[in-house]
């Protein structure tokens, strides 16, 4: 058995792309079903990326905008952004000017770039791989004994995010 955690990614990542990759070749090429038409030039892609997360065992959602480049139709890549859009309880300790039991929550932001390659689609939806590596800063924001709000100093943070994501067009 592989026991290196960069091997074990590899596996992984093969295991997702290769067969849906086979099967999106098989789906496109099978008698009875229309082809997708694909752009012959590049396009430039808006998209709004909303999704969920459990951070500090508490389910949260993430926000965030990609701005970037797609590749007839099948392969996206660019930067985006992304913030923390509620608070979540935070485990760390409170600072000396923090009230006894004033909540504490920590907040994050952060910037990424991003790759993904679409598996299967329809014209409607579509089944995509997705890769993302960031860079950002974290605080933990708290209630002071006077009343008032603080921060912590910003931590730098650094995010790995593969994903499998399905997208549901609206407008075609």
């Amino acid at each position: 058995m592989p026991s290196s955690p960069k091997l074990l990614l590899i596996i992984g990542l093969l295991l997702v792309m290769v067969p849906g990759r086979l099967l999106a070749q098989a789906s496109s090429n099978s008698a009875g079903r229309r082809a997708i038409p694909r752009l012959a030039r590049t396009r430039f892609v808006v998209l709004y990326d909303s999704r969920y997360s459990i951070v500090n065992h508490h389910l949260t959602t993430i926000n965030g905008l990609k701005l970037g480049v797609e590749f007839k139709n099948r392969f996206r890549t660019g930067g985006a952004t992304y913030f923390l859009s509620t608070g979540v309880p935070t485990r760390q300790p409170r600072p000396n000017n923090a009230a006894e039991d004033a909540p504490a929550e920590i907040r994050f932001r952060y910037l990424a770039a991003y790759a993904e390659y679409v598996l299967l689609e329809t014209r409607r939806w579509e089944l995509n791989t997705n890769s993302q590596l960031g860079l950002g800063s974290a605080h933990v924001l708290y209630q002071t004994e006077e009343g008032d709000f603080g921060k912590t100093p910003r931590k730098l943070i650094g995010v790995v995010e593969p994903t499998v994501a399905t997208h549901l067009r609206i407008f075609r």
